[in-house]
């Protein structure tokens, strides 16, 4: 499946702070992109109760805006490792139909 994967490194973030400045379409294009639409393993459900839900939109908020720009860092607690998958406010549709 594809997805929006940030990454970043000490010296990502000492490279990418003055040359951005001057570019910044080397946060998103390039080798030291920041952000990459990237294709990763599909996840398992966690339990039987669970319905997985085929992505028809998604968003991602100045947070995430920010972070791709290194003008923010990411959460202290929990701190994912990276890399990690960015976007919320998602819309899907279920493909396991059940009568209520």
């Amino acid at each position: 499946m594809k997805a929006l994967q940030f990454s970043a490194s000490a010296a990502k973030f000492l490279v990418l702070k003055p040359l951005g400045a001057l570019f910044p379409s080397l946060f998103y294009k390039g080798l030291l992109a920041t952000v990459k639409f990237v294709d990763i393993p599909e996840p398992a459900l966690p339990g039987p109760d669970w319905v997985k839900l085929r992505t028809l939109m998604c968003g991602f908020c100045g947070s995430d805006q920010s972070l791709i720009f290194l003008k923010d860092s990411p959460p202290p607690r929990p701190l994912p490792p990276f890399p990690v998958c960015s976007g919320m406010s998602c819309a899907g549709r279920s493909s396991r139909l059940e009568k209520v």
